[in-house]
């Protein structure tokens, strides 16, 4: 799992944020090159692309705050894009509307310039999901196969290994981890209740959460 890509001091490089705009450096120039051979000037595919740039970022975040609302407490936490926190499908549905917008706007027919942007979406979709794969979401379910990955303590993946999940029928969890793993004081003095810290727990515990009997199991993308 590598969320920050690149970190020097407070400037960090998110993987999804640079797969994101990988997907759509490259995604530009595979469509403005198709728009020839579709009889469409390519310029018009560059304009467009400001539109679905927008629109994209922002349908993500609005859809992911729809469905956390308990993380965000003011308005500058719902724009604090370079926290993280998008929804592909937000993002994919808005640039939708955009595109057809753009193209009522333009005149251009609208399956016309869908045909010319299907490749790079396809392109784009893949390069996100290995984005958030790397953020450690959109992980499936647990695999014995040799391309499950492991992920690290902590982790969204070991969290939910750790807990039931009634939404998933799954009544139990698959790591069944001691007590002695819960609950510590942070430097404040203030008992948490939650996983403790990788650096709170003792060197044999270390060993069998990194190595051993509670390490995380292998699980495949989503």
């Amino acid at each position: 799992m590598h969320p920050i890509i690149i970190s020097a001091g407070w400037f960090n490089i998110y993987s999804f944020g640079l797969m994101l705009a990988l997907s759509f450096m490259v995604g530009i120039y595979i469509s403005a090159r198709r728009a020839k051979r579709f009889g469409v000037d390519p310029q018009a595919i560059l304009d467009l692309s400001v539109y679905l740039i927008l629109a994209g970022v922002l349908g993500s975040r609005i859809l992911y705050v729809m469905f956390h609302l308990d993380e965000y407490h003011s308005l500058v936490d719902i724009f604090a894009l370079w926290e993280g926190g998008a929804t592909l499908y937000g993002g994919f549905l808005l640039a939708i509307f955009a595109a057809a917008f753009f193209a009522k706007k333009k005149n251009i027919d609208f399956l016309l310039i869908a045909d010319i942007l299907s490749p790079a979406l396809a392109l784009g979709i893949m390069l996100t999901r290995v984005g958030c794969f790397m953020s450690g979401c959109c992980f499936g379910k647990p695999t014995d196969q040799p391309w499950g990955l492991h992920f690290p303590y902590g982790s969204y993946v070991y969290y939910s290994q750790i807990h039931t999940n009634p939404d998933r029928n799954r009544d139990t969890p698959h790591l069944a981890l001691p007590n002695e793993y819960f609950g510590y004081e942070n430097d404040q003095g203030e008992y948490i209740f939650g996983l403790k810290p990788l650096n709170r727990l003792t060197p044999e515990q270390r060993d069998l959460v990194t190595h051993g009997t509670y390490q995380c199991l292998p699980v495949h993308q989503k």
